[in-house]
């Protein structure tokens, strides 16, 4: 590639029926001139280009980086949500072996007091049994012992008394 120097030190040959040597000189010059302009454009345009290269990388660098944090994200809910679902499960479980075991020990205290009422009620009906049996006695006895004082009293009456 050719250079704004090399333009601007360029000379020409110069003879009788030739190109005016002002006017190739002053040309070169204006060449040289728009030349460098073109270079220096040329230049920021690649510095420019550079710079919109590594912003696109850099943006590439964080969107991959944005993908790694999303999947990571969902990734860490995903197992959260599963340890709650398990430990929820568990809480379940936990929870019904524990109205089960209420259930039982409360049939088991049911039970218990059926068979303590079942119990006193033999009792009453033994109690009322001796106390039916007590009163058939003492009935019995009164009916008896009424019987003998009658026998007495009237024996006593055709006998007479003596003092």
């Amino acid at each position: 590639m050719i250079t704004p120097l090399e333009i601007r030190e360029k000379r020409f040959k110069t003879g009788w029926p030739g190109f005016s040597k002002k006017e190739v000189i002053d040309f070169l010059d204006l060449l040289s001139i728009e030349f460098q302009e073109l270079l220096k454009e040329n230049r920021q345009i690649q510095q420019q280009l550079e710079e919109e290269r590594g912003k696109k990388e850099k943006l590439i660098e964080r969107e991959e980086m944005i993908k790694d944090v999303l999947m990571i994200a969902q990734s860490s809910s995903e197992k959260v949500l599963e340890n709650a679902n398990r430990e929820a499960e568990l809480m379940i479980r936990e929870a019904e072996l524990k109205a089960e075991k209420i259930l039982e020990e409360a049939n088991q205290k049911k039970n218990q007091i059926l068979e303590q009422i079942q119990d006193l009620k033999n009792i009453y009906k033994q109690f009322k049994a001796k106390v039916q049996s007590t009163l058939e006695m003492y009935g019995r006895l009164l009916i008896e012992e009424d019987e003998e004082f009658g026998e007495k009293k009237g024996e006593a009456a055709l006998t007479p008394k003596s003092y």
